[in-house]
């Protein structure tokens, strides 16, 4: 049996409770407060980062334009590249005979002009002289779209030289 009234165990029950709930109230208190300041502390050190990285962001604006700028230039020349590619391949047959025509020296005859498949020309000719044969081979040689050229065959006669210049198209 318990001697100690009723209203007096309970008064100190109570109190050990309002005791017990203040420590408790307490903890949690500083445990938020401790959350508080770890997140108050990487708030400050991601802030410090950001800086960083803006002040590094700040420095590599001009090497950023410079890049856009480079590629601009880029896409403009790839235009170009493909713009000319395009008008290589619309350069007709036609027009390399008429520029041959032209190419050739006066006391020269153009007796032949095949190009094949594989993009090899032979242009068959008769002269006159040795001079005029040279001038030729040197102007078909100078033609932006013939390269590998060569006097590929000769025959001379009393009256002519005929004669075979050969290449590879180059367009």
């Amino acid at each position: 049996m318990n001697l100690i009234p009723l209203e007096y165990r309970l008064k100190v029950k109570a109190k050990r409770n309002k005791e017990r709930n203040i420590i408790i109230s307490l903890l949690i208190l500083l445990i938020m407060v401790g959350f508080s300041l770890y997140n108050y502390n990487n708030i400050l050190s991601y802030q410090e980062k950001i800086i960083v990285l803006d002040k590094r962001l700040d420095s590599l604006k001009p090497v950023i334009a410079e890049n856009r700028l480079l590629e601009q230039e880029k896409a403009k020349l790839r235009n170009k590249e493909n713009l000319i590619g395009r008008l290589a391949q619309q350069l007709s047959y036609q027009q390399i005979l008429i520029d041959l025509n032209h190419l050739i020296p006066e006391g020269v005859v153009l007796t032949g002009f095949i190009i094949n498949q594989n993009q090899q020309f032979q242009v068959n000719a008769r002269s006159i002289n040795n001079r005029e044969v040279i001038e030729t081979v040197k102007q078909i040689e100078e033609y932006p779209y013939f390269a590998e050229v060569s006097l590929d065959y000769t025959e001379s006669t009393a009256e002519k030289i005929s004669f075979r210049v050969a290449g590879r198209l180059d367009l």
